[in-house]
């Protein structure tokens, strides 16, 4: 930004919101959103002096902004950036955005350029008010060059109008939108809007920066898989009892229902999104439209099965004190004769169902949900011989999908939606592998350190920030996120400028935790949503002893061989400590799942200790009937430690687990996404505690790592990080035997996996087992699984018997270059 200055309406405040975990709210269909007076909406007219060469505009906002030019949408490439400036520390920093005008500017004549800005993240009730309670703002510059090469620039000034008007009246991001279309548009017709002069706002103090990292835009269009029509209930035997039900559709015949007054339209998308409708409808001149979203339906009308309305209707109560609504008021002149267009730019929902209902006729000509996010670039497919297991990797995709937005939240429907560190750390693994997160997650990165500043070096559980106290600062596993991600993208993307980026925070992080000896981070969350309590201090000494061990390694990347020798020693140190404390009588005190997972995915053990702790844990999940106990922290490592000390039967037995709890229970109660607890609803006992109840929460997902690197075989080369010019191909087979495999399971016969244009396809094919491999670029080392019975091998085309193989080849190891491999044992 060149000269503009931050503007906004004459004597605006912010709000004071109320904060929902304090005054937690149940979400019902009682509570409803205001109607409001209108969004900061800030105008000017100019008119060029001369022949325009070109026009750019740099724009940002303190708030959502939707910028117009003389009354249409700026945007770039015939898309749109959705929910700009995204979300940063406004302590500190704010994205500025560019675009190029030439196809917006009227050549002569007067032009309008107008823009609305809503709370967002700023001041919206996410903000829990950590940013104060001001007001939104604009800053934004138009500059003109002119064919004789003399320029112009108008810039967000006192000169530049001001008022609260146009027809959103109101919009929260928790909350959702209110719209009336009889409002006159300020950016399609200016007189009739009382402007003021805009006032200079001085409550920003940090930095307007360059945008960084995927811009959020709507990726995907999904139109409704049927439709129910409903109005009054029945009764069933139960408190809410069951919905009347007048009409259904499917497919196509979802669009063009008619809804007299009083009914309900329930459109059910098939699956759990994250953006918004975008609707065609017929209405009357001053009609209410009001949709309600949700993620699952009541399926009984009990109460006790924790059901909040009749069966069959929409269930909204684990939105918590999120209003999540959309109400629109109609402009046509008769239900016939004009079409209401719309689409909500200044929030975002989570759902896959929307109700629909109005106090008037109305014909529903579409409803489209539009899925909005960051512009992750998706690259990893992945399918198997089993169908649940495909359903489930479909599921963590669309988890990750839905809350990469801005940041990566840990849910995107209820009063939180917010950038939770332990979540985030645990599944980066599986998102690398699932497409191009390095962009994203270094703007991320830009967070953690901003959420460091005034806190000592502690990086917070929440990023960006959003709690003023120390509390939310330094947790175990939490605040580890700001060393961990930054080693996990170097492990994926192999660029050392991620390292060197991050690596004077991490030391001030560590500084912060040398002050607790060799404690490690605040034992807060542990092994959140466990189903076996593992000791939190424990926890955290191992993250302790994991964050010495990458900066070590940060150290060596660097050649500050003096720090390197520092961290090396002071791993020693947290370590012979945690040998200390928790291994007695030649064996690990803390007999969990998580305990031992901790141990050998961290190297807290070596030599008989560790082959000691391999063998409990083999045990623990055999004895525990092949279901996990872990949580959070425990999944996010589980399966991908149990292939590391070479226990992949055990790993297929667990992913293969449909008992409660395991990842396929969800899929069997018809999960679409990866629910927060393992049992956030069951067809025994209906909807969990809904306190805390989320049905789109990707830590879970994690094991996603485990089905590329492991099933797939297709995994990063720790000499030669980064997928780039070298990688491993080494499929660890399903070889349990008939006695291994647990009831109810059967044994996976074939996975096809890609990322980054790496192909890994194995099966079994008419009696032989055959792997068929691409290697797109550069090289691969591959680890040639051998099986059961194995008598002849087949290398591409070339025939030997394993006693003629060559020395690496019989080691398993041998280097493919460029091309299509293809493995075959008969």
């Amino acid at each position: 930004m060149k000269k503009g200055v931050f503007i906004t309406y004459p004597g605006m405040h912010g709000k004071p919101s109320r904060d929902p975990w304090k005054e937690f709210e149940y979400n019902s269909r009682k509570h409803d959103i205001p109607t409001g007076d209108g969004l900061l909406t800030l105008l000017k007219r100019f008119t060029p002096k001369g022949a325009v060469k070109s026009a750019k505009l740099r724009i940002t906002a303190l708030g959502i902004f939707e910028a117009l030019l003389n009354g249409r949408r700026i945007g770039k490439d015939g898309e749109f950036d959705e929910l700009a400036p995204t979300w940063t520390d406004y302590k500190f920093r704010v994205f500025e955005y560019e675009y190029d005008l030439a196809d917006y500017l009227k050549k002569k004549g007067e032009n309008v350029f107008c823009v609305r800005v809503s709370s967002g993240w700023w001041t919206g009730r996410i903000s829990f008010n950590y940013y104060g309670n001001k007001a939104p703002a604009l800053c934004a510059e138009i500059e003109l060059t002119y064919k004789d090469g003399t320029k112009e620039l108008i810039a967000t000034d006192e000169s530049w109008q001001a008022a609260i008007t146009g027809p959103v009246t109101f919009a929260d991001i928790y909350d959702g939108e209110a719209f009336d279309a009889r409002m006159p548009d300020p950016a399609v017709k200016p007189d009739l809007v009382d402007f003021v002069a805009a006032e200079k706002f001085d409550g920003f103090e940090g930095k307007i920066v360059p945008f960084e990292g995927e811009n959020v835009r709507v990726k995907e269009y999904i139109a409704p898989k049927s439709a129910v029509v409903w109005h009054g209930t029945k009764k069933n035997g139960n408190e809410f009892g069951k919905i009347k039900t007048l009409k259904k559709a499917v497919g196509d015949n979802c669009e063009q229902l008619t809804l007299k007054a009083g009914q309900h339209l329930m459109l059910d998308f098939g699956e759990n999104i994250v953006g918004r409708p975008a609707f065609g409808i017929y209405a009357q001149n001053g009609t209410q439209i009001k949709f309600l979203f949700a993620e699952m339906l009541n399926d009984s009308g009990n109460r006790e099965r924790g059901n909040d309305g009749p069966e069959g209707s929409i269930y909204i109560e684990n939105y918590r004190s999120a209003r999540a609504r959309l109400n629109y008021t109609a402009a046509a002149s008769g239900i016939k004769k004009e079409l209401n267009i719309f689409r909500p730019l200044h929030t975002f929902y989570g759902f896959r169902y929307v109700e629909i209902t109005a106090d008037r006729d109305i014909k529903v000509e579409c409803v489209t949900g539009e899925v909005v996010g960051s512009t992750v670039k998706e690259y990893g497919k992945f399918e198997c011989s089993n169908a649940e297991v495909n359903q489930l990797f479909k599921n963590v995709v669309r988890g990750m999908r839905g809350n990469y937005l801005s940041v990566p939240t840990d849910c995107p429907q209820r009063d939180e939606r917010l950038g939770w560190t332990g979540d985030a750390q645990l599944f980066c693994g599986a998102a690398s592998y699932i497409g191009d997160t390095y962009e994203f997650m270094r703007k991320w990165l830009g967070d953690a350190r901003d959420s460091q500043i005034g806190y000592e070096g502690a990086y917070c559980d929440i990023m960006p920030r959003v709690f003023n106290n120390d509390f939310h600062s330094g947790k175990g596993a939490w605040a580890d996120c700001g060393v961990i991600v930054p080693y996990r993208m170097w492990q994926f993307f192999g660029d050392e400028d991620i390292v060197a980026e991050n690596y004077d925070a991490i030391e001030y992080y560590m500084q912060y935790l040398e002050r607790y000896g060799l404690v490690g981070p605040k034992p807060y969350f542990g092994d959140w949503l466990n189903y076996e309590k593992t000791s939190k201090h424990y926890i955290s000494k191992c993250y302790y002893a994991y964050d010495a061990a990458i900066m070590e390694k940060f150290s060596e990347i660097l050649g500050k061989e003096d720090r390197r020798k520092y961290y090396h020693d002071l791993r020693k140190k947290i370590v012979d400590s945690f040998i200390e404390e928790y291994v007695v009588d030649g064996e690990i005190k803390e007999k969990t799942q998580t305990a031992y997972v901790l141990a050998l995915a961290f190297d807290m053990v070596e030599g008989e200790l560790r082959e000691k702790t391999i063998k409990l844990l083999e045990k623990k999940i055999i004895d525990n009937d092949y279901t996990l106990s872990t949580g959070f922290v425990g999944t996010g490592l589980l399966n991908q430690t149990l292939s590391d000390v070479g226990l992949d039967k055990v790993a297929y037995s667990l992913l293969l687990q449909t008992k409660d709890p395991s990842w396929l229970y969800s899929v069997r109660q018809g999960a679409t996404t990866i629910w927060e607890r393992w049992n956030s609803y069951t067809k025994a006992t209906g909807f969990g505690k809904v306190s805390m109840n989320s049905f789109n929460h990707y830590a879970y997902g994690a094991v996603a790592e485990w089905m590329f690197s492991a099933m797939a075989g297709i995994k990063y080369d720790p000499e030669n990080p980064g997928f780039t010019e070298h990688f491993i191909l080494a499929p660890s087979v399903d070889l349990r035997t008939d006695k291994e495999i647990p009831a109810g399971q059967e044994r996976i016969t074939m996975v096809n996996a890609e990322t980054r244009g790496i192909k890994s396809r194995w099966e079994y094919e008419n009696g032989r087992f055959v792997w068929r491999f691409t290697i797109p670029y550069g090289s691969a080392r591959v680890e040639f699984p051998l099986l059961y019975g194995q008598k002849t091998v087949e290398i591409n085309g070339l025939t030997f018997k394993p006693a003629e193989l060559d020395a690496t080849i019989a080691n398993k190891k041998m280097i493919f270059e460029l091309g299509v491999g293809e493995y075959t044992v008969r």
